[in-house]
């Protein structure tokens, strides 16, 4: 039976965040899918203050070809096929992001901190030795609302893989929803019958009823 990777992007809104206000995360995968891109619009006239960003992959690795980038700015033209995360200035180059790693480190070089190895499926989770990408990101700007012409904002890419399946979930905070957050999540890797696999299970399925009726 072929198969093949298909990519299945479902956001899921957490309780009491589906006002007119809510904001909007979309997970878009590339065409060769190996990585996700994640796009951001706050709520309508709040502010971002921060955002959790949780990949964990349950077949594979999280890749990071450059270790010491933590975000890029996605609005000066080409986005490299790497892993990152943003806030709202940081994506259009207005300013720097702050982290906290609860799991995966990517190091810096200065102050000079080597990288965890990258976050795979199976691993101990323990030390340099990360299960998940787990990072929290965030910055103390004011100004960084929906603003026209940059919305949405590309806030992260994540590379996995080939053949890499997984979960991703984004908890994003403006200031219409201090210390509440609205979650979103994705599969990625989802595998799924091509077309051709399809016409074959109906044609079998008729098989069956013509079968069935001419025993009755």
């Amino acid at each position: 039976m072929k198969t093949k990777a298909f990519f299945i992007a479902v956001a899921i809104v957490a309780a009491g965040a589906l006002s007119a206000k809510a904001s909007t995360v979309t997970f878009t995968p590339n065409a060769a899918g190996n990585y996700m891109d994640i796009f951001y619009t706050p709520s309508a006239g709040s502010e971002f203050t921060n955002w959790d960003l949780v990949c964990q992959p349950q077949i594979g690795s999280i890749l990071d070809s450059n270790t010491g980038q933590r975000g890029f700015n996605t609005s000066a033209g080409s986005v490299p096929v790497d892993t990152f995360a943003n806030t709202v200035f940081s994506a259009v180059g207005a300013g720097p992001a702050s982290y906290v790693f609860t799991q995966y480190n990517p190091g810096s070089a200065f102050p000079p901190v080597p990288a965890d190895q990258p976050p795979t499926a199976g691993a101990s989770g323990i030390g340099n030795t990360p299960n998940q990408l787990n990072w929290s990101i965030f910055d103390t700007a004011n100004g960084d609302g929906a603003i026209t012409g940059f919305t949405p904002y590309h806030m992260a890419r994540v590379v996995f893989s080939a053949g890499g399946k997984g979960q991703i979930s984004v908890k994003v905070f403006d200031t219409a929803h201090t210390g509440v957050g609205e979650s979103f999540q994705t599969q990625y890797g989802a595998v799924v019958p091509e077309p051709a696999t399809f016409a074959l299970a109906g044609l079998s399925l008729l098989g069956l009823v013509a079968a069935g009726r001419r025993r009755s």
